[in-house]
């Protein structure tokens, strides 16, 4: 049952860390979205597969008029339930949320795909109507299916969100007092949720107590600005610090250099 395994997916997802797990169980609802591209791909193949198989044996089934105003109830339902889902995964930020909602409108679609059979088979009386029909819409079906695995996919291998929202956290962390370069912003997702690791500089006469004071702000205003971000790792190091490292390398060189000349 496809509910129950979203209800058990919300259950692991909210569990706290433990030693098995130091980062949580978020990747569970990415595996979940993933399965449920998998169903969708399955079921809309069998809607083809049965399509095909009666166009080419020519067994026609005409559905009675009355099933349409069955169609429509579904298609409303399905619909209604695709609306609410789709908002709750947008509050959540949960990708099986969002896959269940395409899931439901799937399941409009494929409704729709009836009415349109019966209203040309039974009404306009061409036979083929609803086979033509269901694969058309088994094929958009399927398309949307291999989304839903793709979206599942790029966050199990702990794939960056979208660029606009890199970019704008990019400029809040830049907003941020004492923070005076940006040198790595990495970020992974995982059901939903954001994953953070940040390499700023701060400036050079900061003590490492006060360092660590604006790392621990950069991540609380990161937290509280965007509710998808989990967790926040943040590396602070002096602003100076490529600067010193090229002097250390040409102190060496010079060194090296001197001691050259001394033997010849």
């Amino acid at each position: 049952d496809l509910h129950r395994l979203i209800r058990r997916q919300r259950q692991m997802c909210i569990r706290d860390r433990d030693k098995k797990h130091p980062y949580g169980h978020y990747k569970a609802e990415s595996l979940v979205t993933a399965i449920v591209g998998i169903i969708i791909i399955a079921s809309s193949t069998t809607i083809l597969h049965r399509s095909f198989t009666s166009l080419y044996t020519g067994g026609f089934a005409i559905p009675r008029r009355w099933t349409a105003f069955v169609a429509l109830g579904s298609i409303a339902g399905c619909l209604i339930t695709y609306f609410y889902l789709h908002r709750a995964s947008k509050k959540y930020f949960s990708s099986a949320l969002e896959a269940v909602a395409a899931h439901k409108f799937a399941d409009a679609l494929t409704s729709l795909a009836a009415l349109l059979g019966i209203l040309l088979s039974s009404f306009l009386k061409i036979r083929w109507g609803d086979p033509v029909a269901s694969a058309i819409v088994s094929l958009w079906v399927m398309r949307t299916g291999i989304k839903i695995i793709s979206r599942g996919g790029h966050e199990l291998l702990d794939g960056a969100p979208d660029e606009d929202f890199e970019l704008t956290v990019k400029r809040t962390i830049a907003s941020i007092p004492a923070v005076e370069k940006i040198h790595s912003l990495q970020m992974r997702t995982a059901g939903g949720k954001v994953f953070a690791h940040i390499d700023i500089s701060v400036p050079s006469e900061l003590s490492i107590a006060d360092a660590h004071i604006v790392a621990h702000r950069v991540g609380d205003v990161l937290m509280t600005k965007f509710p998808r971000i989990a967790d926040v790792v943040v590396h602070t190091e002096p602003c100076d610090n490529d600067r010193r490292i090229e002097d250390e390398i040409i102190w060496k060189v010079r060194k090296i250099l001197g001691k050259e000349d001394e033997i010849k």
